[in-house]
């Protein structure tokens, strides 16, 4: 990591991705969204991480993926 990167708050991570905090840490259980880096106590993800997750979610281009809160992953909406 570069010195001039910013380092994000779980809830700088809500404000971008319009989530609940719940749903940021099931979508890192789920392997779907990067791990944080951990100082102490404080949990924070890099720019570069939360670009990689936004530049993977804009890659998909069958469909928009949204959140399962049930399983905690990613899914697709069926094609009907």
């Amino acid at each position: 990591m570069s010195m001039d990167q910013s380092l994000h708050t779980i809830n700088d991570v809500c404000n971008v991705f319009q989530c609940s905090k719940s749903t940021v840490w099931r979508w890192v259980a789920a392997g779907s969204f990067p791990k944080p880096l951990k100082f102490g106590g404080t949990s924070r993800w890099t720019d570069s991480s939360l670009k990689q997750a936004i530049h993977a979610a804009e890659s998909d281009t069958s469909s928009v993926a949204t959140p399962n809160s049930v399983k905690g992953k990613l899914r697709r909406p069926k094609n009907s």
